[in-house]
């Protein structure tokens, strides 16, 4: 007897999972006008609570791969939700990200929305 590994893995199921609640959280955020993934969101909050955090801290937080950030951070400012500052007196490696003042705002209005979407367990 073959086993089925799209049947019985729990790596599997948890991926499917991820990915019903991402398009749950995409259409939650669409319907209050918000044009954000919940993976966009997640790195908007880790910018909103890390100011002037740099790439490598924002991968380590959300742990996830460099390209995912740098991807996301990319859509973030073209929305100009965010912007990037290189820290000359460090290293010119070292870019810092923050939230612009629209970013902010946009913030506090995705915060809202998740937030009336997440429950919270004990």
């Amino acid at each position: 007897m073959t086993v089925n590994p799209l049947h019985y893995c729990p790596a599997f199921e948890a991926l499917q999972k991820s990915r019903q609640l991402a398009v749950k959280y995409r259409a939650h955020f669409k319907k209050e006008g918000l044009p954000i993934t919940i993976t966009q969101f997640h790195l908007l909050a880790a910018v909103a609570q890390t100011p002037q955090a740099n790439i490598t801290q924002l991968w380590r937080t959300l742990k996830c791969d460099k390209g995912t950030v740098s991807r996301g951070l990319a859509i973030l400012e073209r929305h100009h939700w965010i912007e990037r500052k290189i820290d000359y007196g460090k290293d010119e490696r070292n870019t810092r990200v923050t939230l612009t003042n629209e970013g902010s705002v946009f913030y506090k209005r995705a915060l809202a929305a998740w937030a009336s979407l997440t429950t919270y367990g004990d």
